[in-house]
């Protein structure tokens, strides 16, 4: 079976790996890719499946897939609050479809989270909001988005469309949406380091980044 590294970051400066299955999906109807999500502080990578059918803003979306998927990440959440990592020392975050699982899974979670940091992602199944987060323990979870200005997959109306969106489900004070110029669908050290410093300050207080 194919596999992927599972890692778990207790800090910033010690981790464990595992493996996790690796699951293939479909990607707007014509590719087949690896499933994947990603995870910070416990930092896990891993991989669960929803397919990207379209990304306008009327596409139809993976509905099954999209919460199987979140059901999965909660399971592991549990797991990983079980094996003694408080929840509220848990920051859930990944990249383009990984952050925007972890955007929908910490919204409708009802374990108490530190932060999302999502990576130029879009919230799923945004019109069944704020409904699906009635029950969430999230609504004070503080959100680092961070999304490139010449991001041609997941172009910047799909960010700033979901920081405000993520202002009506959430206390819009703790919703922190940081852009790049000239950035495509990527990472810079400038993400890197609003990352980090976010992250060290365990999103206790507004998040200490600078653009």
């Amino acid at each position: 079976m194919l596999c992927r590294k599972i890692l778990m970051f207790h800090s910033l400066e010690r981790f464990a790996i595992v493996q996790g299955n690796l699951i293939h999906v479909s990607y707007l109807n014509t590719r087949t890719t690896q499933g994947w999500f990603l995870n910070d502080r416990c930092l896990i990578c891993c991989c669960f499946r929803f397919d990207i059918i379209g990304l306008s803003p009327d596409a139809q979306e993976d509905d099954t897939g999209i919460k199987q998927a979140a059901e999965n990440i909660k399971a592991l959440i549990d797991q990983e609050v079980k094996n003694g990592i408080p929840a509220n020392r848990i920051v859930l975050g990944g990249f383009s479809q990984g952050g925007a699982l972890s955007l929908y899974t910490a919204l409708t979670s009802n374990q108490k989270l530190a932060g999302i940091v999502a990576l130029s992602c879009w919230l799923p199944l945004r019109t069944s909001f704020p409904q699906a987060a009635a029950n969430s323990a999230n609504k004070e979870v503080s959100v680092l988005q961070c999304h490139g200005e010449s991001d041609p997959l997941v172009p910047l109306m799909f960010g700033a469309m979901t920081s405000e969106k993520l202002k009506t489900i959430i206390n819009p004070a703790n919703v922190h949406f940081k852009t790049y110029p000239g950035l495509a669908h990527s990472s810079c050290n400038q993400v890197r380091i609003h990352h980090l410093l976010t992250l060290s300050k365990g999103f206790h207080g507004k998040p200490q980044c600078r653009g």
